[in-house]
């Protein structure tokens, strides 16, 4: 409060400021991002396991290892910083609390060794963005494992499919590790879902309302464009996006509407194989790759092992705006029509098969251990 009446508060501070005002709206689809000069990525992420966080993922060389166990921060153990900064980590539960956006507000950590414990003050560097991981391997001679880090580039993906599609035709099982998967666009997913649903079944999405204010028109209409400039050549794909842009036209200024009556999509033309799809899930999977759980389960051949995901879609369709080149603002656009009922899914969709996450997972992963395990015993 001094600084703000000191006009001393710097860029830094600001961001600070209004994360931790925007956490009261308690919605992850909120993002409010610093673009700063200064460097703002700890150089690896790091996951919650009883009193310890574990870092799981290098993000970058000078960046701590992997298993990496961090007992303190700022001089408080791991459960009292969860009850001080509880809004900061978003859910109560261990397993999903959110310690990588804390740490980027904290000075210190404490590591763990073998013989000793080491405090250490947090290092900063110039954050990156992760290159999308799109790929097809054989796990087992009749399972494929499929890794799916994103949405973000329908092409891409059309263009993995189509080298492979003897392969994936040929193949009963299936593994789809979408537990990463941040989102992305939802067209990029669609030249899956044939092969997950049989003849005759459908497929139910629910309504969504558009608030289609003029400056919600513009920037959306803005972020597509640019999305299709980017990543998005295919005709089929730029078909569903034009589709969306002709809707923000019709509507703008309308406020909320529904662009389109509750939707049923009946699969006629499918594949035999694969007969068995499980697909992988953690908290990390969110906004798309949320979508494409909810699209993939409605098929009888379909699967979730892992753990409830991150849980942002009952906001979504994001727009951005920017400040200065040094902050955006990411805010939803549109809601599910669950809402109004008063129902949230901000737990995230539960699994059919729950597999709690331990540090072996940095080792041996147990998730896919227990997807070969059952699709041997269904294919």
């Amino acid at each position: 409060e001094t600084r703000m009446q000191d006009n001393t508060l710097d860029d830094l501070a600001f961001h600070a400021l209004v994360f931790d005002y925007l956490l009261a709206f308690e919605d992850l689809h909120i993002l409010w991002r610093y673009r700063g000069p200064k460097p703002r990525s700890l150089g690896f992420k790091t996951r919650r396991w009883q009193d310890s966080l574990h870092v799981v993922k290098k993000t970058h060389p000078k960046g701590l290892d992997v298993g990496t166990e961090i007992t303190h921060i700022d001089g408080l153990d791991i459960p009292a910083y969860a009850t001080k900064y509880a809004k900061r980590l978003r859910f109560n539960a261990p397993e999903r609390q959110r310690f990588d956006d804390a740490l980027l507000f904290a000075e210190a950590i404490t590591i763990k060794h073998d013989d000793r414990d080491e405090t250490i003050t947090l290092p900063r560097f110039e954050a990156t963005t992760t290159p999308s991981n799109y790929q097809i391997t054989h796990v087992e001679d009749k399972i494929l494992y499929l890794i799916l880090s994103d949405f973000n580039n329908p092409d891409a993906l059309i263009d993995l499919i189509e080298p492979y599609r003897p392969l994936l035709e040929d193949t009963p099982g299936w593994i789809i590790d979408v537990r990463d998967n941040n989102g992305g666009s939802d067209a990029a997913y669609q030249p899956f879902l044939p092969y997950f649903f049989n003849n005759g079944e459908t497929l139910e999405s629910d309504e969504v309302y558009h608030l289609m204010s003029e400056r919600n028109c513009k920037l959306r209409k803005g972020l597509i464009r640019r999305y299709m400039d980017m990543s998005a050549n295919k005709p089929e794909t730029r078909q569903m996006l034009e589709k969306f842009i002709n809707d923000i036209d019709r509507f703008c200024g309308k406020g909320f509407v529904k662009t389109e009556p509750r939707d049923v999509r009946l699969f006629r033309h499918t594949y035999p194989n694969p007969r068995h799809v499980v697909i992988l899930t953690d908290v990390e999977c969110a906004s798309s790759g949320e979508q494409f759980v909810i699209d993939a389960r409605q098929a009888a051949k379909v699967k979730v092992f892992g753990r409830p995901t991150l849980g942002v879609l009952d906001y979504s369709n994001l727009a951005r705006i920017n400040f200065d080149d040094v902050f955006d603002l990411w805010y939803p656009t549109s809601k599910v029509s669950t809402v109004k009922d008063g129902v949230f899914s901000k737990d995230g969709l539960v699994p059919d098969h729950y597999i709690p996450w331990t540090p072996r997972h940095l080792y041996e992963d147990e998730d896919i251990k227990q997807a070969v395990r059952y699709l041997k015993k269904v294919i």
